[in-house]
């Protein structure tokens, strides 16, 4: 196994994990600012080198948030070890993730669920040409 820490851009990186039991990649995400998140937090066995990466951008202990996009073993395997490591992070994700999942797994305080929406964005480019791209929004 095999993980490394990518700059995507401004305080944007993409913990990338290469399982060849799998022949997959696995990832996550970490947004370096003033209240710094995790995206997924990866398989439970992990754990070790994604928090190793994660320590190349920030201390994880810095944790504001981590984010379960949604609830499978290789996005929440190091939920309970990251939430520890960082006492005042808060477990995001969808309502219905957070009252199904973390409550279902006992998980219940320092969370907090939200109606999420899926948007298309449409952006133009510097070129003059436009795109478009999916971004997901929470809603109180």
């Amino acid at each position: 196994m095999e993980t490394r820490v990518d700059h995507i851009t401004g305080g944007i990186y993409r913990i990338s994990t290469w399982t060849p039991s799998y022949r997959i990649t696995f990832n996550q995400f970490v947004i370096d600012d003033e209240r710094p998140a995790l995206i997924h937090t990866g398989e439970h066995g992990a754990y070790e080198s994604i928090r190793e990466a994660i320590a190349e951008v920030l201390d994880p202990s810095r944790l504001a948030y981590i984010a379960l996009l949604h609830w499978e073993g290789d996005e929440n395997g190091g939920m309970d070890r990251f939430m520890s490591e960082a006492p005042q992070a808060e477990l995001i994700g969808s309502a219905l993730s957070i009252q199904l999942n973390a409550r279902g797994f006992g998980v219940t305080t320092r969370v907090r669920g939200s109606r999420m929406v899926k948007r298309w964005i449409s952006e133009t480019t510097s070129s003059g040409s436009s795109k478009r791209r999916m971004c997901t929004i929470g809603i109180r």
